[in-house]
């Protein structure tokens, strides 16, 4: 668990409603064993309090994972219909698939929320399921 910590920079899994399937990034402050896992106590880097501090929870650590690695600049050009991928939406990653590709433009769905979106938006490969 090397990766959850103090310091460290971390992605959170969205777990309320209207954010399943989505990521935002935070840090570490602090790290405890609990019972059942790991608790982390975490300071969202998208979000403030009201007074301008940013927004701190106390998750477990299966609700998080460790920064993805950056994408290649050309993994792009290698994509196939049905890829996953991470589409960059109002300071969070979104899961979804990609439909199609038009030259730089894509066509990429979100299945949980029936939504297509088609742009140059920015994008990422999906990371590797996290080993705990």
């Amino acid at each position: 668990a090397s990766h959850y910590g103090e310091g460290k920079q971390v992605e959170v899994r969205g777990s309320e409603e209207g954010f399943l399937g989505s990521w935002y990034a935070a840090r570490v402050i602090e790290a405890k064993e609990g019972r059942a896992c790991l608790r982390l106590h975490l300071c969202y880097l998208a979000f403030q309090e009201e007074d301008g501090s940013l927004w701190e929870d106390w998750l477990d650590h299966h609700m998080v994972r460790p920064m993805p690695p950056e994408s290649q600049e050309d993994f792009i050009h290698g994509l196939k219909k049905g890829a996953a991928l991470e589409v960059s939406i109002e300071a969070g990653w979104w899961e979804v698939e990609l439909v199609s590709r038009d030259g730089s433009k894509f066509l990429v769905e979100s299945k949980r929320y029936k939504v297509r979106a088609s742009s140059q938006p920015a994008l990422r490969t999906t990371p590797p399921p996290r080993v705990s």
